[in-house]
């Protein structure tokens, strides 16, 4: 019988983040998830001591320091509008409730402090009626009757007591007039502090704005005043970053090509490369917004986890009536017990965020804001059939991986627009409604009307002062308010 040959097979060292497996016929074998081997533990992977801001992918040399990858994101959704959007729900929900959220807002209710004018005006009125009862002071009694009961819009000036409590009402009024100025003021959303909002209302949710959102076709001509934010979103500049980690490629192992379709591949040489412990960090300047790139990794190395990163600083033109917000979003890929596959595919469908900020005053220019919204999807990212023996496959890794990155764009785009909930001129005749309705639904509309417009006049002189720097706004307001006035008085 003849004798055929026979091969010896002859082990070989493990690279890092692998191990000698003697239950398999091939070398080595990937380290298991929350284990690690830099290539000085021999023939096991040691556990790894995991904290807060570590983790062990599989195939890990050492621990990951977390911190250091780009999974952080930076999204500003767009508000939904509030339950209430009339200025006159607002109004008399702030000035008629009794707010009990602390301590500080029980006090400054409108309906506490108008509550505790009238009971210390009550008890200084008692005082000196009971203990000032002789004919020294007598005439100190009459002077306070005639005072009060010049201001008795009740009972029709026959009892102070009546302006105890006109003295309160006006009291509100004064808190309706301060807040309407204030109120103005919570608009637009881009330009509110926590602070601001606290000095209006104790409903720090409060805002002087709605807001709706719409699907619109990018293919749909626009408008003159829109074409810039589109076009200004087309030439900011978008940054792809890519982040391998838990890896022992380095950028020598790197080619990139740019794919064209019909097998047409040309190489991609602007983009910046460094390589720090087990991360491989990719970053380059997108030329365009629909493109596909190609990352071959030439070397049987594993790839515990994977993030991909866009980013874009912010551009502004028009002194900010246009304004290409900033970007960054990311993506984290990565599988508990598992590697990257050979061969993944990602795709991101970028979307146009269009943000339209309407004027208070409906003379001014429309404010716009826009902004990218990637949409991540992922095909192949696992090969699972390779890892049904626990991950003991380093045999089979391929001698390359190719990554897909496939940019496009989609045919709709979202636009948001936001308004205010009341305008100047609306804020100024609400509340002089407010005050004058205030006193009618209390009286009965038993007092003088010009009396008491005269009165509401008074405490509103203030906010037609202070509602607006704009002299014009002022202007166009006052002559709504009185041609209002005066229908009301003589319809």
């Amino acid at each position: 019988m003849k004798n055929t040959d026979v091969q010896i097979y002859q082990p070989t060292k493990c690279s890092p983040g692998t191990y000698q497996n003697r239950r398999s016929l091939g070398p080595c074998a990937i380290c298991p998830a929350e284990t690690k081997n830099n290539g000085s533990f021999g023939e096991k992977c040691a556990k790894c001591v995991e904290t807060k801001t570590t983790i062990c992918f599989p195939g890990s040399k050492t621990e990951t320091n977390i911190t250091e990858m780009l999974i952080n994101d930076e999204l500003y959704p767009f508000p939904g509008s509030s339950d209430s959007t009339q200025f006159e729900d607002i109004l008399l929900q702030n000035m008629l409730t009794l707010s009990t959220s602390s301590f500080q807002c029980f006090v400054h209710s409108p309906i506490f402090m108008a509550s505790v004018a009238l009971l210390l005006l009550t008890i200084v009125y008692l005082f000196i009626t009971l203990i000032f009862n002789n004919s020294k002071y007598k005439r100190y009694q009459i002077i306070v009757r005639q005072v009060f009961g010049h201001f008795d819009l009740i009972t029709d000036k026959e009892h102070c007591f009546g302006g105890f409590i006109t003295f309160s009402l006006l009291i509100i009024v004064i808190c309706a007039c301060v807040f309407s100025v204030s109120y103005l003021k919570l608009y637009p959303i881009e330009q509110l502090t926590a602070e601001k909002q606290k000095a209006v209302s104790c409903d720090h949710n409060l805002i002087n704005a709605k807001f709706s959102s719409s699907l619109q076709l990018t293919s749909i001509r626009k408008h003159a005043d829109e074409k810039p934010i589109f076009d200004l979103l087309e030439t900011q500049p978008i940054q792809l970053n890519i982040q391998l980690i838990s890896t022992n490629f380095q950028c020598r192992n790197l080619l990139i090509h740019e794919n064209r379709g019909q097998g047409l591949s040309i190489p991609w040489t602007d983009f910046n490369c460094s390589s720090k412990d087990d991360f491989l960090n990719i970053s380059t300047i997108l030329s365009e917004k629909v493109i596909t790139l190609e990352f071959d990794l030439n070397g049987p190395h594993a790839i515990g986890a994977l993030s991909v990163c866009l980013s874009s600083p912010p551009l502004i033109i028009n002194n900010g009536e246009y304004v290409a917000s900033k970007m960054k979003h990311c993506r984290l890929y990565y599988n508990q017990n598992e590697t990257l596959s050979s061969n993944p595919n990602i795709n991101i469908k970028m979307v146009k965020i269009i943000n339209q900020t309407i004027s208070k005053n409906l003379q001014d220019n429309i404010n716009y804001s826009a902004t990218w919204l990637p949409i991540f999807s992922s095909k192949t990212f696992n090969d699972h059939l390779l890892f049904a023996q626990n991950g003991e496959y380093y045999r089979y890794l391929t001698s390359k991986i190719s990554l897909f990155i496939d940019i496009s764009q989609s045919e709709f785009y979202v636009k948001n627009t936001q308004e205010p909930i009341a305008r100047t001129h609306e804020i100024i005749f609400t509340t002089i409604l407010f005050s004058s309705k205030f006193h009618f639904e209390i009286t009965d509309k038993s007092i003088d009307y010009h009396v008491s417009f005269s009165v509401m006049f008074g405490f509103n002189c203030t906010l037609l002062h202070n509602i607006s720097n704009d002299h014009s706004s002022v202007l166009l307001s006052l002559k709504k308010m009185f041609a209002s006035v005066k229908y009301f008085l003589y319809k």
